[in-house]
């Protein structure tokens, strides 16, 4: 889709006014085979900041969902994902760049129990100020899926 902003904030007693243009899209890309999905999505979309402006967000991605047996599945995943004012105002740009690499292996052990561990890779990247942060997360959990409860219409 196109979008058109036009945005109108108050800041010390001054009154700014801004415009934009620009594109919206959300695109996915599936391949599956017997024991494999791989997916790849594209998406382009506007969210609201925590200062009331709206940020144009571009991300990347790809997953790979991988069954080794029926008890046994790992998962691949990564995303890349930008971040600036949707506004023409060159002096708010604030640009901030997210990387994630994800990985897990799951077990079933029972119908309804899965053990998974996994590890995450997360990066974020400020453009104004040049600070990088990033951080490591090993996990192991216990999943029960309670099939008693079923709403159908």
């Amino acid at each position: 889709g196109v979008r058109m902003t036009f945005s109108e904030n108050t800041l010390n007693n001054n009154r700014l006014k801004t415009e934009g243009f620009g594109f919206l899209s959300d695109t996915t890309i599936k391949y599956t085979r017997e024991n494999y999905l791989l997916t790849f999505n594209l998406n382009r979309s506007l969210v609201p900041s925590s200062r009331g402006q709206l940020n144009e967000q571009n991300r990347v991605g790809l997953k790979l969902n991988y069954d080794m047996s029926y008890y046994l599945s790992a998962v691949i995943k990564g995303d890349y994902q930008t971040s600036e004012s949707a506004s023409s105002n060159e002096d708010e740009t604030r640009v901030r760049k997210n990387l994630s690499l994800e990985s897990s292996i799951n077990w079933k052990i029972a119908k309804a129990w899965t053990i998974s561990t996994s590890y995450r890779y997360r990066q974020q990247e400020r453009g104004s100020d040049n600070s990088k942060a990033a951080s490591n997360s090993f996990m192991l959990s216990v999943n029960y899926s309670w099939q008693g409860l079923s709403v159908a219409r």
